[in-house]
């Protein structure tokens, strides 16, 4: 039976590492990840804020997110870390005009300001044994793959799958060159003109299910329905998209 010898084990093990996550992510430990951070860069993007900030201090590594407070009454927010890990403490974000609070932003934020920001958090790294990566993102879900492209790319197979719709043209080229650079096989779909991928699609990219992982951030009902198409691979991440 499952919870018994070798079982309860594995069960214990998982709990834990779940439990971990949770921790993580709830920022529970926050209080000992603060930094003073500074605002480098605000630059508008369709759709959305491109910040760049600066902790001296502040270390991540690909696929982590961080708590990011703009000192005014409103709590940290967690965002997304779009830049790859550099020891100089810079840290780039994503914010997508989703709502009030982050609608406002583009007029609140000035070069020079003093930000606070906690972490990293988060266990969306990519680290595994698995010979080929499928990353699949929508929208501003994006962030943590930005951030990945390189480091991963380089050293596994890597295809990914980018779904949006109204996206910044800069920020599409970007992805277009670094995606080349790094060896990674991209495909992309604007939503609105030609709808969004077909499930088949993106399993028919998988070349050995069995040393192939799948790594998701978007919107938490797509995210279930791809996760059932891929029960057949190795293993199906998923970023806590909707808590961003």
């Amino acid at each position: 039976m499952w919870l018994s010898g070798v079982g309860a084990i594995l069960a214990a093990v998982s709990a834990l590492a779940t439990i971990g996550c949770l921790i993580t992510i709830l920022g529970y430990n926050g209080k000992t990840k603060q930094h003073v951070a500074h605002i480098q860069v605000v630059k508008p993007i369709t759709n959305g804020l491109d910040i760049r900030l600066k902790a001296d201090d502040f270390s991540y590594n690909p696929g982590q997110f961080a708590f990011v407070g703009f000192g005014d009454k409103e709590k940290p927010h967690p965002f997304s870390i779009a830049s790859a890990h550099q020891e100089s403490g810079e840290a780039r974000l994503l914010i997508k005009s989703s709502g009030d609070y982050t609608q406002t932003l583009k007029d609140k934020l000035k070069i020079g300001q003093e930000v606070t920001i906690e972490g990293p958090y988060g266990c969306f790294n990519f680290d595994d044994n698995c010979k080929q990566q499928v990353w699949i993102a929508a929208g501003i879900g994006i962030a943590p793959f930005l951030s990945a492209i390189e480091s991963v790319g380089k050293s596994k197979q890597v295809t990914l799958f980018y779904s949006y719709r109204e996206i910044d043209t800069e920020l599409l080229d970007e992805l277009k060159s670094r995606a080349i650079q790094a060896g990674v096989r991209l495909y992309l779909r604007d939503t609105s003109a030609d709808g969004r991928f077909n499930q088949l699609e993106i399993v028919d990219s998988v070349i050995e299910p069995s040393r192939c992982s799948v790594w998701f951030c978007g919107p938490s009902k797509l995210g279930t329905e791809l996760e059932k198409a891929f029960n057949h691979v190795n293993a199906f991440h998923r970023e806590l998209f909707e808590f961003r």
